[in-house]
């Protein structure tokens, strides 16, 4: 296991999926993770596994909304049934969603499970659990968190185009070697005239492979 830094030179609206073999990079033009190749079976019976165990976003503003996208990936060698999901909130939290329902991820596949949140009333620490029922014996509820701080609101400037990002940091934590690992940005233009992004996106790894 290693712990890889990674920074955007130039950020675009863009979807990464890190591989851990070669740390190759992929972009997609929407959110799915049809490009990942499958998962390794590691066990007989259906099987829970996430990319990311725990993220902390750092800060966001008030009035930000960010979507945290956790990979559930079935290490079995049977269809993992999934769902439903809950979200607690241990600390704050007072904003959030998750997509409903259930479904089934068939062996070495792999399902998005995105959390929404914000905007925020709360300011300071937030922290919040996400409960995954599943049909593996081992695990029926498998859990992932998500921590963050709210800050005060924004203030927008008086005209011209203004880049947002829905989270400039997300620490992962430690990721096994041969792990896949899904991260979602999220662009918006929060000013007053059209925003013109230039060039490609720009991903440089600052420590790791």
């Amino acid at each position: 296991m290693r712990r890889a830094r990674l920074l955007i030179l130039w950020p675009v609206t863009l979807v990464l999926l890190i591989l851990g073999i070669g740390c190759a990079f992929r972009q997609q033009a929407t959110p799915t993770p049809t490009a990942a190749p499958p998962v390794a079976v590691s066990q007989a019976g259906p099987a829970i596994a996430f990319d990311k165990l725990g993220v902390d976003l750092g800060t966001l503003a008030q009035d930000s909304e960010a979507v945290q996208t956790f990979l559930v990936i079935n290490k079995g060698d049977s269809l993992l049934q999934v769902g439903p999901v809950k979200i607690e909130a241990l600390q704050g939290g007072d904003a959030f969603k998750t997509a409903p329902g259930s479904t089934g991820v068939k062996p070495g596949g792999v399902l998005l499970l995105p959390v929404a949140i914000g905007p925020h009333h709360e300011l300071g620490p937030h922290r919040l659990l996400v409960s995954v029922e599943s049909n593996d014996p081992d695990r029926p509820v498998a859990t992932v968190s998500l921590h963050y701080t709210v800050t005060r609101k924004e203030t927008a400037p008086a005209s011209g185009p203004r880049l947002r990002v829905d989270k400039e940091t997300v620490d992962a934590g430690i990721i096994p070697f041969d792990w896949p690992l899904y991260e979602r940005f999220i662009l918006s233009n929060d000013g007053d005239a059209p925003l013109v992004l230039e060039g490609p996106p720009v991903v440089r790894v600052e420590e790791g492979c």
